[in-house]
């Protein structure tokens, strides 16, 4: 058995920084990833200024990302809609990932990837630690610690185990998320640039190490109506962006994909990033966000460690920064992407921007902070 002040499972953005805070701020911290790190998946790899400002104050920062500002929207027939209040950095989730959770590791977080939590340890009706297997272990080891922390992803272990609700991914609705690096020139700039098709979307932007960055999402209906390349094409600047270029064979999917909110404590967990509840990737917060309530959450984690566990007042002030800072942009987000998805409120609202070009930076700008 190993005792901790704080146990972080998952290392992605919100995991990985949040260890790092904790561990900067003097606290014996187990970060557990059950992949092998550095590791890829799949994401839009937009970091907006949002997620760059927590970057800063955490010390990280990539000369090599490319700045990107503005976001262009291309419809099915070929329109292009644009908007200036995108501003960010283009960055792989493998490096960014890797930079957090190295900083983290050199200011004294524990890391242990290729590690599986398997289960809370719950005594009271408060969560006292994990159960863990290492790849490479034969046995099941004890974690103790005042407070867990829940940034395991969308399909979180933690959530699952104490019965939290299911995300949404009913009916029509399921979606399947892809990703594929391809040369910059996919990208056509430095813009954050966003294609519209039947039944999903996809979105490119420029990542360092002169590459581009392809993300997109597709309705299951779609997957058993043609291959991937064939739905791309259905939008014409999209089609002539990939020209000739093939899908690599390494493309990245993940899925059904999950979407909604679930909750920010219980149990004496602190739920952080997707865990929490995941953002709508059309709006390309999800990396910002993540970064944002790793942020929110630290100084909670610290008070409830100095309280040993977590306590209802730490819950409801964790809830109420969270509603302050992040909820508004993710109800307008998951509405928008919602209409966007829908053909006919899409139709109504692609018709109301043609008619009102401004509308559309309007919209935008009510999904930033």
């Amino acid at each position: 058995m190993e005792r901790f002040d704080a146990i972080v499972v998952g290392a992605g953005p919100a995991g990985g920084a949040l260890a790092l805070l904790l561990a900067r701020a003097g606290a014996r911290v187990a970060l557990a990833e059950r992949a092998a790190i550095p590791r890829d998946v799949v994401c839009g790899e937009f970091v907006s200024d949002e997620g760059v400002a927590v970057l800063r104050d955490l010390g990280i920062e990539s000369p090599l990302s490319p700045r990107l500002s503005g976001a262009r929207l291309f419809t099915e027939r070929g329109e292009e809609f644009s908007s200036d209040a995108v501003h960010g950095i283009g960055w792989s989730r493998r490096d960014l990932d890797a930079s957090i959770v190295g900083a983290a590791a050199r200011v004294g977080a524990i890391v242990r990837d290729r590690t599986i939590v398997e289960e809370p340890i719950v005594e009271g009706a408060r969560v006292r630690g994990v159960r863990v297997h290492v790849y490479d272990r034969e046995r099941t080891d004890e974690w103790r610690a005042p407070v867990v922390v829940a940034a395991d992803g969308r399909r979180s272990t933690l959530a699952r185990a104490l019965g939290l609700r299911k995300l949404l991914r009913a009916g029509s609705d399921v979606r399947f998320g892809f990703r594929a690096h391809l040369d910059v020139e996919v990208a056509a700039g430095r813009t954050v640039d966003l294609f519209l098709f039947d039944g999903g979307y996809a979105g490119t932007c420029a990542v360092e190490a002169n590459r581009a960055n392809l993300a997109f999402v597709v309705e299951r209906r779609r997957l058993r109506e043609g291959t991937l390349r064939e739905i791309l094409d259905e939008n014409p600047v999209l089609r002539e962006r990939l020209r000739s270029r093939a899908l690599p064979s390494d493309l990245k999917a993940v899925g059904a994909l999950e979407f909604g909110r679930r909750t920010l404590a219980r149990c004496g967990v602190v739920f952080v990033g997707d865990s929490s509840g995941p953002i709508d990737p059309f709006m390309g917060e999800g990396i910002s966000i993540a970064l944002e309530t790793a942020s929110l959450a630290a100084p909670i984690v610290l008070d409830a460690i100095a309280r040993g566990g977590l306590d209802a007042p730490l819950a409801r002030r964790y809830a109420m920064l969270y509603q302050t800072e992040i909820a508004r942009r993710m109800r307008v987000s998951r509405g928008l992407a919602w209409l966007l998805r829908h053909r006919l409120p899409r139709d109504g609202i692609l018709t109301a921007v043609r008619l009102r070009p401004r509308l559309f930076e309007r919209i935008v700008s009510s999904t930033r902070k």
